[in-house]
């Protein structure tokens, strides 16, 4: 963008910032909202070094109730969303969590979710955002959200506290020489301390929060500025307007042939580089998507705001609709792919839907989304129709692709990604830290980790200096960490190229041994649920997860309040936030290897214990993180194996494990397989528990207490129950009842002669015979329940299993 549209596009994003100020102080006579946005521009604004001559003129633009007004029009538009709703007169509320919004009393039948009330209303305190950052509070046996009350005096304190850091980390942005790379700074500024800060207070349902507003509203100002000049602008009417927007979505389809493709399935996962290479390509697709995505909003002028989402091979961006950008776009597609096929053979490739709209794009936002995604999968079966001969005629021989070994390499240790841009790229090639390279666009990665000597900030300063004649931008991301601007004030001003701030949230975790390295599955395998805990019998545990009905849930969830863009945008940025930030949390915790997380699904490795362990974790945390929301759900796969098993195929495996999940109770979802058994996930739970429970009362080791089960039956207890199931006709694995009465009167016996009699159980009063035994003889006697007792005796007898020794 030129630098006029930067300045209003950064007047865009700060229109609405002087609510942020309001909220952080009392209430005083002439200090509403709009005043103390333009008093925050001039004050400042004015002392960055960049925008210091034209802080009157952004605050000019930034007047969204002038009449001839880009602001003005953009937020009439995106404002929409709460035009319905019911003003409160609290202007102090907290954000309402957009997770309790989610198909929420709406109609029942024709394949809706059932009906969903929250037992209260679920919000986040206003504090800045960061890895861990996901938990929200909640105001119990509240119906109407009109009638909420606060502790006024406590939103107060909460917000000032977090405007006084954003503004001191503002002030770190002072000597930032160039327009484009201050707004790009600030962009993620407001994401971390606006994201959990609602937008309208005063509405009835304060889910939409400042950030999401304020980018969605910069995004159409910047579709406005490019297709309106001040004319046009004057006379303009969104309500006529027909087709002035467009709404494109990319998909990289052949992420999973990309991810295991050079690995064979006789190929086994126990060496630490073919660990690292499926880690590499994972991150490699996120990386990529949003390289594409970054590449569109710069071919077409746009700005970050545009970007609606990405991640996990997917993006969708608003943009202007003309003939001009649909030639951009079928160029830039047309060169994204040419550059897939040299570097990659073609395993990956870009497909776009996209479809213009008028002001229904924004009031209706979910049929345009439906609209986009049957175009998007219609260009899936007409790929490359506009340059088939040059895909055809491309010999495809093995390419020198090592950005996978590089990246699997770094990444668990990284602090930093930078984002280099330049037109000769000879003095960075051989740099230690290149991780990504697109030659054909001149962009480069490079992954900063703590140097043995020094500090990060050295070894970017190391990589920048001298380069100042090759270098043309430099934007540093820092990897799961809010806190991006630490270096800002040192190297800000200290070059001739632009240089930007933000960050990432990456899932990297990985265990590493006691020197910092990262342990090979073959070690993974042998973890314990203890830091130094072996097991005596190791086995991998694969797990695979996928949000049900995500499609529906964006297309479809929101109806009630209104599907938005801003709330569709919310949604994203949340889910990206779990499965690509906090997941490492909870992935440290249980000693787990991340082979991939996206916005949606995800793919982990373990030891078979600690994996079992961690899905009930992830599963728990995520349920809790969505507002107990029934309509939003995960199905996933747990496949166990030795580590010396081939890694193509033990992927697919947890695949079919998951896809089992997906078909559970009539595919209602929601559900975990494991052991080749699919219990929806308040059995899985209840079933762990129990595995725990069996496993304190069964004998370990030679010479322990005769007050406890023989290992050896626990071994009866689930070949009995293997031995009551189909195995084989169109029944297999089901349970057969015939089978079933005579193993129990077998179970009957078998207790009987370990000396615990009918007699005897019925009248225990030890946890043992009370809690174990009695259960299992009541469970073990009923067909829908005897099939989810496979994994608590599959836990103890693997948990008390020895290797034999050669």
């Amino acid at each position: 963008m030129n630098t006029e549209r930067h300045k209003i596009y950064l007047a865009a994003l700060l229109h609405d910032i002087g609510k942020f100020a309001y909220r952080a102080q009392e209430t005083r006579a002439g200090e509403g909202h709009e005043p103390l946005g333009e008093k925050f521009i001039l004050e400042h604004l004015n002392k960055i070094k960049v925008t210091q001559d034209c802080a009157d003129e952004i605050k000019e633009y930034s007047k969204h109730h002038e009449t001839a007004s880009y602001c003005r029009i953009a937020d009439q538009i995106t404002a929409a969303e709460r035009i319905d709703e019911k003003d409160s007169k609290e202007a102090r509320r907290p954000l309402v969590c957009i997770f309790q919004n989610i198909f929420r009393e709406i109609r029942n039948g024709n394949g809706y979710p059932a009906y969903y009330k929250p037992d209260g209303i679920y919000y986040y305190e206003p504090t800045a955002i960061d890895v861990q950052n996901i938990k929200h509070k909640t105001e119990k046996n509240i119906s109407d959200s009109a009638q909420w009350k606060f502790d006024n005096n406590e939103s107060i304190r909460l917000h000032k506290a977090s405007y006084d850091d954003f503004k001191k980390e503002l002030a770190s942005l002072n000597n930032t020489g160039h327009i484009e790379a201050f707004v790009h700074s600030l962009y993620y500024l407001l994401h971390k301390y606006t994201a959990r800060i609602s937008s309208a207070s005063y509405k009835s349902y304060p889910d939409i929060s400042l950030f999401d507003h304020s980018r969605t509203t910069a995004a159409l100002v910047n579709c406005l500025t490019y297709i309106l000049n001040e004319k046009d602008l004057k006379e303009y009417n969104p309500e006529k307007s027909h087709q002035d927007f467009l709404l494109l979505k990319g998909d990289l389809a052949g992420i999973q042939k990309f991810i295991y493709s050079d690995i064979s399935p006789d190929i086994a996962g126990d060496t630490k580089g073919l660990a690292k290479r499926l880690r590499g390509r994972s991150f490699y697709v996120a990386l990529l998507t949003d390289f594409i995505a970054s590449l569109f909003i710069c071919k077409l002028e746009l700005a970050e705001a545009n970007i609606l989402y990405s991640g996990g091979g997917h993006f969708l961006l608003i943009a202007p609709s003309n003939e001009e950008v649909e030639k951009k776009i079928d160029a830039l597609e047309k060169e994204i792919n040419l550059m897939l096929r040299d570097k990659l053979s073609s395993r990956l490739t870009l497909v776009t839907g996209r479809s213009s709209f008028g002001n229904n794009l924004f009031s209706n936002a979910s049929e345009a989304i439906q609209k986009v995604n049957y175009e998007l999968n219609r260009n899936k079966y007409k790929k490359y129709s506009n340059y088939l001969d040059e895909i055809i005629n491309f010999r495809s021989g093995k390419t020198s692709f090592k950005d996978d070994e590089k990246l699997g390499k770094n990444l668990p240790y990284g602090k930093y990604l930078l984002e280099i841009v330049t037109e000769n790229p000879g003095e960075l090639l051989n740099e230690n830290s290149l991780v990504a390279s697109f030659e054909k666009f001149h962009t480069y990665y490079f992954i900063i980790k703590e140097p043995e000597k020094g500090n990060e900030k050295d070894a970017i300063k190391n990589l920048l200096s001298g380069k100042e004649k090759t270098i043309q931008s430099v934007r540093i991301f820092k990897i799961n960490d809010a806190g991006f601007l630490e270096f800002a004030k040192d190297l800000c001003g200290q070059y001739d190229f632009p240089i930007s701030f933000g960050f990432k949230f990456v899932g990297i975790a990985a265990p590493k041994d006691e020197e910092g390295d990262v342990l090979s599955f073959e070690e993974i395998a042998g973890l314990d649920r203890t830091p130094r805990g072996k097991l005596s019998y190791p086995q991998l545990g694969i797990l695979r997860l996928d949000v049900d009905n995500l499609g529906a849930i964006f297309a479809l969830g929101l109806e009630e309040h209104g599907t938005s863009f801003s709330r569709i945008a919310a949604l994203s940025r949340e889910l990206h936030h779990f499965f690509c930030g906090y997941i490492n949390t909870v992935a440290e915790k249980h000693q787990i290897y991340i082979a991939y997380s996206g916005g949606d699904d995800a793919f982990f490795i373990g030891s078979w214990i600690n994996i079992i362990h961690f899905a009930k974790e992830f599963r728990d945390t995520f349920k809790e993180f969505t507002c107990n929301n029934p309509n939003i759900t995960f199905s996933a796969g747990i496949f166990l194996c030795d580590s010396h098993f081939p890694v193509a195929k033990f992927a697919e495996n947890a695949k079919e494990a998951e896809n089992r999940s997906k078909n559970f109770n009539n595919k209602s979802k929601n559900a975990i397989t494991v052991f080749e058994h699919t219990p929806g996930w308040e059995n899985y739970d209840s079933m762990l528990m129990f595995s725990e429970k069996l496993l304190r009362h069964t004998k370990t080791k030679e010479g322990e207490t005769d007050n406890k089960l023989a290992r050896s039956l626990v071994h009866r207890l689930l070949r009995i129950i293997k031995a009551s199931l189909y195995s084989k006709g169109k029944y297999q694995g089901e349970v057969d009842i015939d089978k079933l009465n005579r193993n129990v009167m077998q179970l009957h016996y078998l207790f009987a002669r370990h000396g615990f009699t009918h007699e005897e159980i019925e009248k225990a009063q030890d946890e043992l015979k009370k809690d174990i035994i009695k259960v299992i003889m009541s469970h073990f006697s009923k067909k829908e329940l005897v099939k989810n007792y496979l994994i608590p005796t599959h836990y103890v007898v693997l948990k008390t299993r020895t290797l034999e020794k050669n």
